[in-house]
């Protein structure tokens, strides 16, 4: 502290250092808190009648994404509910042969927006399927990175 002191010319940071010494020796005095082991999640059964909104909404046009929030269930429990119950399960991503036509547009200058809306998909399923083609990526200033 007299270190503070003499090269300095805050004399309030003495003070301030000497409450924080203060409450790093009170911390190590202290005994350490149990680790806890994380809480389990419960698992939530749903009702036929659940599972039956959950499907119609599906083919009522309602995304998986719209029904994960509505409900508060894993998208991967969506999609397993919706297979189970023979819901025809919209489109998924990009074909292989769409992500070699999308990195050609990309290569061209189209943004990762316009060949989202292009294939109908957002632009982060465009630049992980051009991420893991091995596309360079751009900045948003079209620099590549």
């Amino acid at each position: 502290m007299d270190l503070i002191r003499a090269y300095s010319k805050k004399g309030y940071l003495t003070q301030r250092f000497a409450d924080l010494h203060t409450g790093l020796e009170n911390r190590r005095s202290r005994t350490p808190e149990p680790v806890r082991p994380p809480s389990k999640t419960r698992k939530r059964h749903l009702k036929q009648s659940e599972i039956d909104d959950i499907v119609a909404k599906y083919d009522a046009g309602a995304t998986s994404n719209q029904l994960v929030a509505a409900t508060g269930l894993a998208k991967e429990t969506i999609l397993r509910l919706l297979h189970q119950h023979g819901a025809a399960i919209r489109r998924q991503g990009l074909s292989t042969l769409d992500v070699t036509q999308a990195a050609a547009l990309y290569r061209d200058g189209r943004s990762l927006a316009w060949i989202g809306n292009l294939y109908g998909v957002s632009h982060t399923t465009v630049r992980a399927a051009l991420i893991k083609l091995g596309v360079m990526m751009r900045d948003s200033h079209g620099r590549e990175q």
